[in-house]
């Protein structure tokens, strides 16, 4: 199905709303404590209008770069906005006006992202300001800083912005980097346009809707899947900070009800933390009843966690057929495949044996015994997007066998910025190599593991997602930070799987009788016997900026002899020290907040 898109760019797109309701507001902004804030289409273009001037007045040319270091609310909308319609290039990237900008070691990754993109400006905060100065001072040609609360609001010169053509670059997305030095990703206008048509069109969005978000903006789901998407489509949008998520999961499904949104998206995690940090006395009077698209994805969706998300919180109105799974990469936009809202969730449960030894994703009987893997389906490629499955030597693989997904169709990227061999690893003969490994069923997509992670021991595949999954369940472990991986062992000519788990303060001293919990849980549920178990305390394993394990760097500390430390008194001291800044932190924030608000009052 090809149809001419309704929009050549989301300046068009801006353009056109703002001519047809000014006046209506297109974004709520919610801060930490729930002071709302709006802005109406012809604000956002004005704001918008004036950022693009100021850079043509400081000498920006079409292509230069413009870092983004810039948090969630107005000031990244109208930023970013302002640097397309200038016809510069955006560069969005981590950026945390809290104590969490440090956890993720995001400072290390913006030094590289300077150098790379060879940024001609950046726009920050006061507060971010010296991170910038400080992530770009061993380069030889330094951008120019300019901080976004000084950038006029007003148009200041009456003159038309600057034509975009389709070809032009938009944006360029950098990867997580979980297996390497980020990479930036080249967006063009035409591609991202493709994009957002084909989400629009699998998820039969329209003015009527009104999308929720926490999600950060550096990243493509909260950049593409929320904003772009909903200001192309005309949709109400409400933006929350993901640190309002993160200290209080709640917050999330408290706007929903109170905006009666029906579009939220979050990642599994995200729907695994409604489930372990929310009191089902908190939600009283919460109706998600409007939520009819519950997107997931960014990373491996559990069968286990969406079906106790939707017992959970049918009570609250939630209907199991908004759990809308999905799956994609930067280097295809956002979305290379979701199941239709309405459908529900869907998974595939196989034979373990068949998969580990055949790479055959073959149905497990009905009276199967455990040995068996569950895997969700992640739907049909959108809108005139084609996916296939391959096999070691580049043959076409037939239903339900394991290979690497390929996909190709308008979305897809040009390449690498200024990385042409690693553009030419990843596309080839025009299909995108995603580096997923997976299976088709019935021609819904099912992603079983990333191909450079895959474990092969005794010429049996394994799934390191598999093994964390069960070591999760052992009381004590650390959601979301365990890493299963293989390291080549020459005396057996196989490879050795480790698996290096962070474990919770208060059963440090019990490590040893987690380690064999973990072995158990893990041979119960896989047959699988590890060959080590590496104990950690909390905040060592390191994680990119979306929050996924580093497996490749864990695995090389592993090897160095850097990873496996012992606990010791300066681990706890270094927890305790964290938990006491965060704290004092919060009280601060609350604290000169209600200080504001008296000195306000006091003026009035």
């Amino acid at each position: 199905m090809n149809t001419q898109p309704k929009f050549q760019s989301v300046i068009e797109a801006l353009d056109h709303w703002r001519e047809i309701c000014p006046d209506r507001p297109y974004c709520t902004f919610q801060d930490f404590k729930g002071k709302e804030e709006k802005i109406t289409f012809q604000a956002l273009y004005e704001e918008a209008r004036a950022t693009a001037q100021w850079f043509q007045t400081n000498g920006l040319k079409r292509g230069d770069r413009v870092v983004l270091a810039v948090p969630n609310g107005r000031s990244f909308l109208t930023g970013f906005l302002g640097t397309l319609m200038a016809g510069g290039v955006a560069v969005p990237v981590v950026c945390r006006d809290s104590i969490l900008k440090g956890l993720n070691k995001a400072a290390e990754s913006l030094g590289h992202v300077f150098r790379d993109s060879a940024a001609k400006y950046v726009l920050t905060t006061n507060s971010n300001q010296s991170v910038c100065e400080e992530a770009m001072k061993d380069q030889h040609q330094k951008p120019v800083v300019s901080l976004i609360e000084k950038l006029p609001k007003k148009i200041q010169l009456d003159q038309d912005p600057l034509k975009i053509f389709p070809e032009d670059i938009a944006f360029i997305q950098y990867t997580s980097g979980s297996t390497s030095l980020p990479k930036g990703v080249v967006i063009r206008h035409h591609q991202l346009v493709a994009q957002i048509e084909s989400i629009a069109h699998g998820l039969k969005s329209n003015v009527k809707d009104c999308a929720v978000s926490w999600l950060p903006l550096f990243h493509d789901m909260g950049l593409i899947g929320t904003f772009l998407h909903s200001l192309y489509v005309g949709m109400k949008l409400v933006l929350m900070s993901p640190e309002k998520f993160l200290f209080d999961p709640k917050q999330w499904l408290l706007a929903i009800s109170k905006y009666k949104a029906t579009m939220s998206t979050g990642p599994n995690s995200a729907y695994s933390m409604c489930l372990s940090r929310i009191r089902p006395e908190d939600l009283k009077g919460v109706d998600l009843s409007t939520w009819r698209v519950a997107f997931s994805g960014a990373e491996p969706i559990h069968v286990s966690t969406m079906k106790n998300f939707i017992e959970r919180y049918q009570a609250n109105g939630f209907q199991p057929g908004s759990i809308v799974a999905g799956y994609g990469m930067a280097e295809n936009c956002l979305a290379i495949s979701f199941r239709n809202p309405g459908d529900g969730l869907k998974y595939d449960v196989i034979d373990r044996a068949s998969f580990e030894n055949l790479h055959i994703a073959k149905p497990a009987l009905q009276d199967a015994s455990s040995k068996t893997l569950s895997f969700v389906s992640c739907g049909k490629p959108v809108l005139n997007h084609e996916v296939a499955i391959i096999g070691d030597s580049d043959q076409l693989l037939s239903e339900r066998c394991v290979g690497e997904v390929v996909v190709r169709g308008p979305s897809v990227m040009d390449g690498y910025f200024q990385k042409e061999c690693e553009t030419k690893k990843t596309i080839r003969n025009n299909w995108l190599y995603t580096g997923d490994m997976g299976y088709l069923a019935e021609g819904e997509i099912y992603i079983v593991g990333r191909k450079k992670d895959m474990i092969i021991k005794g010429g049996r595949n394994y799934c390191p997602q598999d093994i964390e999954t069960a070591a999760e369940t052992v009381e004590g472990v650390r959601k979301g930070c365990i890493v299963a991986f293989g390291v080549h062992d020459e005396a057996q000519g196989t490879e050795k799987i480790i698996l290096a788990v962070e474990i919770k303060k208060a059963f440090i001293k019990g490590k040893k009788e987690i380690s064999r919990k973990i072995q158990a849980q893990v041979m119960a549920a896989s047959g699988l016997s590890l060959d080590e178990v590496v104990i950690l305390p909390p905040h060592v394993l390191t994680k990119t900026t979306s929050g996924k394990i580093q497996r490749a760097s864990c695995k090389q500390r592993y090897l160095a002899g850097t990873l496996d430390r012992k606990i010791t008194l300066w681990d706890r001291f270094q927890y305790f020290r964290f938990r006491t800044l965060l704290f004092i932190s919060m009280s601060f924030y609350f604290l000169s907040a209600i200080v504001r608000k008296r000195i306000s009052r006091g003026k009035r």
